[in-house]
C-alpha cells in the first residue's frame, strides 16, 4: 500500500493540476510549454517532460516545427530557466539510439541557439553543442546562402571559443573544427578564422597543451593546408625532462589496438596520433551499436582495446567486456575526444612495469 501511495502521488504530481483537486493532462509538447508558460507548479515541470516525452514524440500529431518555435519564444524569469534545463531532456528524446533524423534539424537548430546565448554556458554545454551540430551536419545540411548550416557552425565555434578559451576546452574546439573539415565544411565555408582563434588563444597557455593536442592541431591544420599558421606554435621540449621520460614508442610493435567509438571520425582521429606515436601498431576501428561477431573476435584477440564509454552503447561495451579475456588490458578513457583516447593508452603504457 505504501508503495501504490507513493506513486500515485508522484503521477499526481507530474500531471499536474488544473484546480480544486482537478487532474491535469499534458499529452504532447506543446501542451508542456503551455504549461510552463503559464507558470503553474513550475517545480513537477521537469519531472512532467522526462515522464512524457518519448510518448508525446511517437505520436502522430508531434510537429518538429511547432516546437523549435516553443523553443525560441521569448522568456524571462523561472519559465526561461525550465526550458533552458530541459535542453538535455530534449535533447536525448530527439536523438534516439544517437541516430539524428532530419525532420528535427529545426529542433536541433533551435535547441543550439538557446544553448549558445546562455550567459552561463559551461563544458556540458559545449559538448551538447557539438552533439547538436554533428546531428545537423549529418542529416540535412544546407549551404545556400543566408541558410549556410557549415557557416554558422564555424561561427558558433568562433564564438564560443572566444567567449570560454582556456586549457581545459581545448579538447572541444580541436573536436568541432574536426567534426567541420570530417563533413566537408571547408567547401562550403571558411574554417580559416577558427583556426586563427585557436591559435591567437593557445600562445597564452602554451606549455599546458599536450603534445597530443598539439599533434592534432598540427593534422587539422594540415587538412586545411594551413600548416603555416601552426608552425613553430609548440613550445620547444626540454631535453632533461625529454630524457628523464621512458621511450615507450617501440613497446606496441606488432601488436593490435582496438578501438570502439560510435562516432567514426574520433576514433579514426586516435588512430593518426597512435600511428605517430607508436611504431608498428595495426589499429582495428569498431562502430556497430549491438554486439556482433567481428566485435566478440577483436574483443578476444587484440592486445589493447579502447572502450570509448562516453560514445557507445551498453549492449556492445558490456558484450565486449564479457568476451575479453581477463589477461589483456580494457581501457575506458576519461573523455569522449579523440586526444582523451590518446592520453589513456599513453597513461597505460607509461603506467606498465616495463616502462619504468
Amino acid at each position: 500500500r505504501r508503495v501504490c501511495a507513493y506513486h500515485i502521488e508522484l503521477l499526481t504530481r507530474i500531471l499536474g493540476q488544473v484546480g480544486e483537486g482537478k487532474h491535469r493532462q499534458i499529452s504532447s509538447l506543446s501542451e508542456w510549454f503551455a504549461f510552463v508558460d503559464e507558470g503553474q507548479s513550475l517545480e513537477v515541470a521537469g519531472e512532467i517532460l522526462e515522464y512524457g516525452i518519448e510518448a508525446w514524440i511517437s505520436s502522430g500529431s508531434f510537429d518538429a516545427n511547432g516546437v523549435a518555435e516553443q523553443i525560441q519564444k521569448n522568456r524571462t524569469g523561472r519559465s526561461a530557466e525550465i526550458v533552458r534545463n530541459a535542453a538535455p531532456t530534449l535533447i536525448k528524446a530527439m536523438l534516439t539510439d544517437d541516430s539524428p533524423r532530419r525532420e528535427y534539424k529545426s529542433v536541433y537548430s533551435a535547441l543550439t541557439e538557446l544553448l549558445i546565448y546562455d550567459e552561463s554556458i559551461g563544458a556540458d554545454d559545449l559538448s551538447l553543442v557539438e552533439q547538436l551540430t554533428e546531428a545537423i551536419l549529418t542529416t540535412a545540411p544546407s549551404f545556400e546562402a543566408g541558410k549556410n548550416d557549415y557557416a554558422f557552425a564555424a561561427e558558433v565555434t568562433v564564438y564560443l571559443w572566444d567567449s570560454l578559451a582556456a586549457p581545459r576546452h581545448f579538447d572541444w574546439v580541436l573536436s568541432m573544427l574536426d567534426l567541420l573539415i570530417d563533413t566537408g565544411g571547408q567547401q562550403h565555408a571558411n574554417l580559416t578564422p577558427i583556426l586563427a582563434s585557436i591559435t591567437n588563444a593557445c600562445t597564452a597557455w602554451a606549455r599546458r597543451i599536450s603534445e597530443e593536442q598539439w599533434s592534432l592541431l598540427e593534422i587539422l591544420a594540415s587538412d586545411l593546408n594551413l600548416t603555416e599558421m601552426v608552425s613553430g606554435l609548440r613550445p620547444e621540449t626540454d631535453e632533461s625532462t625529454e630524457e628523464a621520460k621512458p621511450d615507450i614508442r617501440g613497446l606496441l610493435a606488432g601488436k593490435s589496438i582496438a578501438v570502439y567509438s560510435l562516432t567514426e571520425r574520433i576514433a579514426r582521429r586516435f588512430g593518426q596520433l597512435a600511428e605517430q606515436a607508436f611504431d608498428g601498431i595495426k589499429i582495428h576501428y569498431i562502430h556497430d551499436k549491438s554486439l556482433t561477431d567481428r566485435m566478440k573476435s577483436v574483443a578476444q584477440s587484440a592486445s589493447i582495446f579502447i572502450v570509448n564509454t562516453w560514445d557507445a552503447k551498453h549492449a556492445a561495451t558490456n558484450g565486449i567486456k564479457y568476451n575479453r579475456p581477463s589477461n589483456l588490458p580494457l581501457i575506458e578513457p576519461s573523455g569522449k575526444s579523440a586526444s582523451s583516447l590518446f592520453r589513456s593508452l599513453q597513461s597505460y603504457m607509461l603506467e606498465m612495469p616495463n616502462t619504468a
